[in-house]
Parts: structure tokens; sequence; C-alpha cells
């Protein structure tokens, strides 16, 4: 089974200053449509938080998560119900394609590849080594 990392980060106010802390880390076992809604509505049920109060919501533009038809962001809305939630392409998520991007195009990306394919064989081999 395919399992993906799922990063929920919150951003609140306290005491009138914008704060952003990373939530929960959850295994997302099923991240299609509607198995991302469950899990971020128990994420919400685990955190205590009124997903009613929710104001906005951003995330990469993966269909799954923006699709116009049945993406999490229109479930989100239809399950909250809330109309005045606004939606937007995450823009950390922009950055970290924008770093991609510089990375691939200087060869960095050939080297970060043979790194963790040594680390990967060096772990294989200690593994081996504790098994004979």
């Amino acid at each position: 089974t395919y399992v993906e990392k799922e990063l929920f980060y919150m951003m609140f106010v306290i005491d009138a200053l914008v704060t952003t802390r990373l939530l929960v880390i959850r295994d997302g076992k099923h991240v299609y449509y509607p198995g991302l809604t469950e899990l971020l509505l128990a994420v919400f049920e685990w955190a205590d938080i009124d997903v009613k109060k929710l104001v906005l919501f951003c995330a990469d533009g993966a269909n799954v998560n923006l699709g116009t038809a049945g993406g999490l962001a229109v479930r989100l809305a239809r399950e909250i119900p809330a109309p005045w939630l606004v939606v937007m392409y995450c823009v950390c998520h922009f950055f970290e394609l924008a770093v991609k991007e510089t990375v691939n195009s200087t060869g960095a990306d050939r080297v970060i590849e043979m790194l963790v394919a040594r680390n990967f064989l060096y772990e294989r081999l200690n593994e081996l080594n504790t098994i004979l």
C-alpha cells in the first residue's frame, strides 16, 4: 500500500501576532479525494479545532487538493459548509519548486541522487554485515 506523509500547518493569531506552526504529520494511506478529506477532518478533531472557523486553505496544485470538480478544497467547503473559505496555491510550495528547478538546472540534482544512493548502499551493507 502506498503511504504518503501529509504535513498539516496551521496559521492562527495569538495576542495579535500571526503564528504558523506544524500541527501534525500523519500517514495518508488513501491520499485520494475521500480519504484525504477524512484525514484532514480527523486532524482538526484530534487538535480540538472547530473546522467551521477555517477561513483559508492552501495546498500544492495537485488535482487531489485544488481540483475544481472534487479536490480537497471543494470537498472541505461542502463538508463544513464554508462559503467564505478562501482557497489558494501554497506560496511555500511555489518556493520549493523554484529551488528544486534551480538545483536541477545546475547538475546538483545528480550529486544529490548519488549521495542518496551511496547512503542507501551503506545502510544495506551494514544490515548485511549484521546478518552475517
